[in-house]
């Protein structure tokens, strides 16, 4: 997202408020004068606009706190726990989940001034600040010949992205975008300012990758760069009829490919089916773009890219103004498993929700192929997603909305859907599996529990939170997030 209302306007005063006993936002205002900004002002309105999710934007922090890099962070966090203020915390702000990144009432500390991008000197590696969006990492990457694995849509920031694990197009050869990470810089919950990699903190460093912001604020992302080829894919669009052939084509590529797929089905007034291919190696021969396009279809876009052309591309499908729900399931990756989902959501949208013209429900298909689970390193949920399973298939369903009258009512169908719906039905057929990709889970869906992690690595988390939290501040702090 374009996060210009704070780099615009830093010179703006805050708007300070008069109360009996100095808040948080009073404290921080005298430390950091040109930094905090309150209710009304330009910069506190702008960024409030700026969520991925309406329900978001709609939170009003007392005041929202600008940091220049790590120290002001802590100073923040120092402060805020002396006066038992709640916090979160935003870098792109495109989490659906309400309270993930902004707050009521509290501190919404705003990292977008940590957006620098700087490739080192032997281009082998790059620093990201945290609100840095891909759109723009891509952009200062491609006159150097590089890129790194990162998001596929444009506008999401780094910081959530990455600590959520990161699903990008090089997954078959780089694992999650997490595993390519070289070092952190994080504010723990006791007011440590930390550089950790696999020599220093190690165990931080594991337990930061797939946990979002269980452990702390993150400041700065180092990531491996490789050779940016480009990119040739693009959209295929297919009828109703093409189904099957397309969900053969999804479950053949899980096994063994050199194209990353999506399939994406969007409703309400008619059903359009695409799928999105990307061949990271830049060729137009591969033989998983032959395979769907000779599947009979309605038209294509795919042509040689760039990262960011695609990136931006995508982007343009994911538009700000909509309220949201959004949650995820994991299965074995078969043709059964996706014509089944398909037929019960189906189901489901027509018969139950009756969406209006301005209401938009999603399913996506991503195979996790087997590639991908042996290219994945050292994180927290890799033991969970193990070789023997064989590939599986991350669904992911989003309800769109303007209405905020159909607020609580599409939330209770999207979790009904979910709990009562698929998770049963697929419990049933011994197809699910419990682990849940944190980007796209909601925020009843904890990622970080035993269920979804198993209780071995639920139990070390626990651990490295003792090392970095020992009284356990974190949770009463930042109220919003999943912890350990």
């Amino acid at each position: 997202m374009n996060r210009q209302y704070w780099k615009s306007t830093t010179t703006l005063q805050p708007v300070r408020r008069k109360l009996a006993m100095p808040t948080q936002c009073q404290k921080l205002a005298c430390v950091f004068p040109d930094q905090v900004v309150f209710p009304n002002s330009t910069v506190y309105e702008g960024a409030e606009s700026h969520y991925w999710s309406v329900q978001q934007s709609e939170l009003r922090p007392t005041c929202r706190f600008f940091p220049d890099g790590a120290q002001d962070v802590r100073s923040a966090l120092q402060i805020a726990q002396a006066t038992n203020t709640s916090v979160a915390v935003v870098s792109g702000g495109h989490s659906s989940n309400v309270n993930a990144s902004n707050i009521d009432h509290g501190m919404t500390m705003d990292l977008a001034a940590l957006s620098n991008i700087v490739v080192s000197e032997d281009r082998a590696s790059v620093w990201l600040g945290p609100a840095a969006i891909w759109s723009e990492v891509y952009a200062a990457l491609e006159p150097h010949g590089l890129t790194v694995p990162g998001g596929r849509v444009g506008h999401v920031g780094v910081g959530g992205y990455v600590l959520g694990g990161g699903f990008s197009w090089y997954a078959n050869t780089h694992g999650w975008s997490c595993d390519n990470v070289l070092d952190f810089v994080v504010v723990t919950p006791d007011l440590r300012i930390l550089h950790v990699n696999s020599s220093a903190h190690a165990d931080l460093f594991w337990a930061l990758k797939g946990s979002l912001g269980a452990f702390g604020v993150v400041t700065g992302i180092r990531m491996q760069t490789s050779r940016n080829a480009g990119f040739y894919g693009g959209g295929i669009s297919y009828s109703d009829e093409a189904l099957p052939a397309v969900y053969v084509g999804l479950s053949n590529l899980a096994y063994e490919s050199e194209t990353t797929p999506i399939h994406l089905a969007t409703s309400p007034k008619q059903w359009s089916h695409n799928v999105y291919l990307i061949n990271t190696a830049n060729s137009s021969e591969s033989s998983a773009n032959g395979d769907f396009r000779m599947i009979p279809n309605k038209g294509h876009n795919q042509r040689h890219m760039s990262p960011r052309q695609s990136a931006d591309e995508i982007a343009e499908s994911n538009p700000l103004g909509y309220r949201r729900s959004k949650f995820t399931i994991t299965t074995l990756a078969t043709v059964e498993i996706m014509n089944l989902t398909h037929q019960y959501v189906r189901g489901f949208v027509e018969d139950g929700l009756k969406l209006s013209s301005d209401e938009f429900f999603g399913i996506t298909f991503q195979p996790i192929t087997s590639p991908h689970l042996q290219a994945q390193g050292q994180n927290i949920f890799s033991d969970r997603l193990r070789l023997e399973w064989g590939p599986l298939l991350l669904i992911s369903i989003e309800l769109w909305w303007k209405d905020p009258t159909r607020d609580a009512f599409f939330e209770n169908e999207m979790k009904g859907l979910c709990e009562d719906g698929l998770e049963f039905f697929f419990m049933w057929m011994r197809v699910l599996h419990p682990w849940v990709y944190p980007n796209y889970a909601a925020s009843w869906q904890d990622a970080l529990s035993a269920e979804r992690l198993g209780k071995d690595f639920e139990q070390r988390l626990a651990g490295v939170r003792q090392s970095y939290d020992a009284q356990n501040l974190w949770q009463g702090m930042v109220p919003g997030i999943w912890h350990v």
